[in-house]
């Protein structure tokens, strides 16, 4: 295609891209970087807001305000570094250097969160091959993914690329993930550390799985 008058290549398959695709998508690539990233803001902040208020878990509370305030601001401060590190406007740095960082933490935050003593003492937890035990943290899995999936769909509804990256679909993943945890640690009562771990923490590998096809392709 001919180059625009600015001659920046870079630029030219971002208005392609911009362009093409259904109507609906067109509209949101169109809107401002700030715009997309209050879509995708709400997004995140809805299905938290909803536990909150109809499926909040029944120890809210007697549960360690201080520990409960760690896990909320910590999986907040990822989500907000996420959505600067992906809905850059074209031409400006944005937060590259820094994604490699940000991935790692949102893998490892809840896994360091499931590490933990247990939040209060656990009369008798399941035993961890047993079929409550798997019931219940798939239960939390399936929770959690349904919470986060419209995250990285949006999130690729958004992007402007002409192609979505790897590190794109990465950073959709890991903002699923922490959106399912943060959703999960409002709603589920367990505290068993093996629970956290097996349903709460491995979320975002799951969706990593999941995903494998846009991995590869990316």
């Amino acid at each position: 295609m001919d180059a625009t008058p600015d001659g920046d290549p870079l630029l030219d398959s971002v208005r392609l891209a911009r362009q093409t695709g259904p109507a609906w998508r067109i509209w949101l690539r169109e809107r401002s970087t700030g715009h997309r990233r209050l879509l995708v803001g709400v997004l995140f902040l809805l299905p938290v807001a909803l536990n909150f208020l109809f499926f909040r878990r029944q120890d809210w509370f007697s549960y360690p305000a201080l520990r409960m305030g760690i896990a909320v601001l910590g999986f907040f401060i990822l989500a907000s570094l996420i959505l600067t590190a992906t809905l850059v406007a074209p031409g400006r740095p944005g937060a590259v250097s820094a994604r490699g960082a940000i991935l790692f933490t949102s893998f490892a935050l809840p896994v360091g969160l499931a590490a933990l003593p247990a939040a209060r003492d656990v009369a008798s937890p399941p035993e961890l091959w047993s079929a409550a035990f798997w019931g219940s943290a798939g239960k939390c899995l399936l929770w959690g993914g349904l919470m986060g999936v419209p995250l990285l769909a949006l999130l690729a509804a958004v992007d402007r690329a002409a192609t979505l990256s790897r590190e794109t679909v990465l950073l959709g993943i890991a903002l699923a993930g922490v959106a399912g945890n943060l959703v999960l640690q409002v709603h589920c009562p367990v505290v068993d550390p093996g629970h956290l771990f097996w349903g709460h923490a491995l979320l975002p590998a799951v969706l990593a799985v999941a995903t494998l096809p846009l991995l590869l392709r990316g």
